[in-house]
């Protein structure tokens, strides 16, 4: 089911935001639509040769939390436009930036027309490490980076829960599969 994501402060995009997450074959399928004037919306092409890339939060950027209810430890997705990613593990809150290695691509796609955008990624659930994927225990962030070309980034989330974008706040990953 789609999610309505909102921006932390009110945004002069005017954008219709959603994004959802389900599993399908044992695959964890995610998808971000934007719908509205993208003309001041920084999206790059996708590239022939995407590659793992630290910092992509500092641009358009979107962002997948997935995190165990039964323990502390969760895995931060981000994935370009130009279909650059990354993924980092946290095994605690406030544990430090650390990617996680066992995986070396994610597919991911993209469809963009003049009034909308739609940006899906997905990996298998076996590349999750032993014990940690529980289908009836995960919760979800669903968040995103958009850099405005003529304005400030804005931060969209499913929830903010501080006065500040916080997209790993536990409290934030409220959406469940």
């Amino acid at each position: 089911m789609w999610k309505n994501l909102i921006p932390f402060n009110q945004s002069d995009l005017n954008l219709e935001f959603r994004s959802k997450a389900w599993v399908e074959a044992k695959v964890l399928k995610v998808a971000f639509e934007l719908k509205g004037d993208l003309s001041n919306i920084l999206l790059p092409k996708p590239l022939v040769n995407p590659s793992r890339v630290i910092g992509l939060w500092e641009s358009t950027c979107f962002e997948m939390f997935v995190k165990n209810s039964s323990g502390d430890e969760y895995f931060e997705f981000n994935v370009s436009s130009a279909y650059n990613w990354n993924l980092f593990y946290f095994p605690s809150i406030k544990a430090r930036l650390k990617e996680y290695t066992n995986i070396s691509n994610l597919a991911v796609s993209a469809v963009k027309k003049e009034d909308s955008f739609c940006l899906k990624f997905w990996i298998a659930l076996d590349k999750f490490p032993s014990g940690f994927w529980e289908s009836d225990n995960m919760k979800i962030g669903l968040t995103a980076v958009i850099e405005n070309k003529t304005g400030p980034l804005s931060y969209w989330a499913l929830a903010h829960k501080e006065d500040k974008p916080n997209f790993h706040h536990m409290d934030s990953f409220i959406f469940e599969l």
